[in-house]
Order: C-alpha cells, then sequence, then structure tokens
C-alpha cells in the first residue's frame, strides 16, 4: 500500500556541541534533537546530526532519526536518514526511510522525498511518500 502523509514537527530540544573549532578551519558540530509529530505521523522523534558550518549562517548537515509513532492504525518505529544545507535561515534536503529499519506493524516499510523549510515560529509541515511492502 503507498501513501502520502502530512506531518507537522515541532523541535523539544536541540543540544549542539563542536566537535571541531580552530583558528581558519571549518567548525564542526554535533547535535542531538529532540522532536514532536503531529498529523499524518503521530509521535516523537530523536535525531542525531552530523553538521559542517561553511560560512556564517551556511552549514552542510546529515543525521539519523528514530521515529516512533503511528501512521492510522500502525504503530512502530523506524530509521529516516537526512542530508541537506541551511543557509538564510531556510533548510532544503532530502530523506529516505533506511531499509530494514522499521519495527512492528512498520515492517518493511519504505519511504523518501524532499523538503524546503523556512522560519515559521516553531512548526514546519511536510509531506512524505511512504509504502507499506507487507500491507
Amino acid at each position: 500500500m503507498k501513501m502520502d502523509i502530512t506531518m507537522t514537527y515541532s523541535f523539544d530540544g536541540w543540544d549542539e556541541k563542536a566537535i571541531h573549532e580552530a583558528e581558519g578551519e571549518l567548525k564542526m558540530a554535533r547535535a542531538e534533537v529532540k522532536k514532536s509529530y503531529t498529523g499524518g505521523f503521530e509521535g516523537k522523534g530523536m535525531l542525531e546530526y552530523t553538521m559542517v558550518y561553511l560560512k556564517e549562517g551556511k552549514a552542510s548537515y546529515t543525521g539519523l532519526e528514530r521515529m516512533v509513532g503511528s501512521i492510522g492504525d500502525k504503530q512502530g518505529s523506524f530509521v529516516v536518514r537526512d542530508i541537506g544545507i541551511y543557509e538564510d535561515a531556510k533548510a532544503v534536503g532530502r530523506f529516505e526511510i533506511l531499509a530494514e529499519s522499521g519495527t512492528g506493524d512498520f515492517v518493511g516499510i519504505r519511504g523518501q522525498g524532499e523538503y524546503g523549510l523556512g522560519e515559521s515560529g516553531g512548526e514546519y509541515k511536510i509531506t512524505w511518500k511512504v509504502a507499506f511492502v507487507n500491507s
């Protein structure tokens, strides 16, 4: 079964620490992020980003997020890989649900998409294309 799901998320926490910072070199950092989701996916996310600051106000990031919750009557968890660029208060990137990462009713889930997010007062709306392979 294939479907589009639209959800809204907000950040519950962002704990960032430098992993490399030296005069004349690019800063690298790691951030532990907590999210809450409502809408097509209801649940929580725990995300680990690794970032490199390319210039002031611009960063390239890669993250892995474990999402736990429900889509309709299906419940479980899965892991999402997120790759993007943050610049001028906007994030542009793509994501995919990692194969074989689903648990519970999400065993066999697949999904991917792209996003462009700007400032929105703390809530962000995205749409994913997902498929339940075992449905």
